[in-house]
């Protein structure tokens, strides 16, 4: 599983907002409990809130602040401050000396929407997503961020999501529940003995994923860094190797490359090959 790219991380619900925060605090070595101990609750209170979406309106921010990522408060400004928040950015413009701006701007002297404002600017802005660390990002083969067109792109962006049901389940239950003849499930598991994800997934998860894909009725695409224990647990299954080049998060700028399995459940040549 490649680390998300918080740059385009759009929550569709607000307890997906809150899902986020949490997945970005673990990013940083903050697990719910480590959160709840900052936010001086019980750590199943905060499960509570997060299960229920019921935090408590005077912890949103304090809990933004310690996950270190403003996705609450932006999914709340966008639903039902859309306009006041497109407003902010009315002649507004990619700027490096803007960028700098925001980021010296003390979040806590703002209010909600330009609190959010100011995260989309930054997080837009910002080479390859990142949330901490930040560098203004350019490209000389793409042009910058669209100001003008926000509302048009959060309007796609929903409804690209319109008429998809979004569960929040274990890997394990989401495939039983979804499993049928016809279905094709895409499985992009955290990467074999890669630090950085802040989520447990033991080797036998690897193993209890090769079973899933032997018993299902669907068919199953799994893509993971290319390592003899994973060709080991996933032997018997159709796998192609491909070098995939990164740059982001690299410090020397020049890309990396990755050697990487694609690994089915079924033999792509019957049906065309996938590439």
């Amino acid at each position: 599983m490649r680390k998300r790219n918080w740059k385009s991380a759009r929550p569709a619900s607000l307890s997906e907002a809150m899902e986020l925060c949490i997945e970005f605090a673990a990013e940083r070595r903050r697990p719910i409990k480590v959160l709840a101990d900052l936010m001086g609750v019980e750590t199943k209170t905060l499960y509570r809130w997060l299960a229920e979406t019921s935090m408590p309106l005077n912890r949103i921010r304090q809990f933004e602040s310690f996950c270190g990522i403003d996705l609450v408060s932006e999914y709340r400004v966008v639903q039902h401050h859309l306009e006041e928040f497109v407003r902010q950015f009315k002649w507004a413009l990619s700027s490096r000396e803007v960028f700098k701006w925001q980021q010296m701007t003390r979040p806590e002297t703002l209010t909600d929407i330009q609190r959010a404002a100011r995260f989309f600017y930054l997080q837009h802005h910002a080479f390859g997503g990142k949330v901490d660390g930040q560098n203004y990002g350019t490209a000389t083969t793409a042009p910058m961020v669209n100001l003008c067109r926000i509302e048009e792109n959060l309007s796609a962006a929903h409804l690209r999501l319109t008429g998809t049901n979004i569960e929040r389940l274990s890997w394990q239950d989401c495939l039983k529940r979804y499993d049928r003849p016809y279905t094709f499930f895409y499985a992009d598991p955290p990467y074999w003995q890669t630090e950085g994800y802040g989520v447990p997934f033991d080797f036998e998860q690897y193993e209890q994923l090769a079973k899933a894909m032997r018993e299902c009725k669907g068919k199953v695409m799994v893509s993971i860094n290319d390592h003899p224990d994973i060709r080991a647990a996933f032997a018997g299954f159709w796998m192609e190797g491909l070098d995939i080049k990164y740059s982001t998060g690299n410090s020397q700028g020049a890309p990396q490359t990755s050697r990487e399995l694609v690994i089915a459940n079924w033999e792509p040549a019957v049906l065309g090959g996938l590439f």
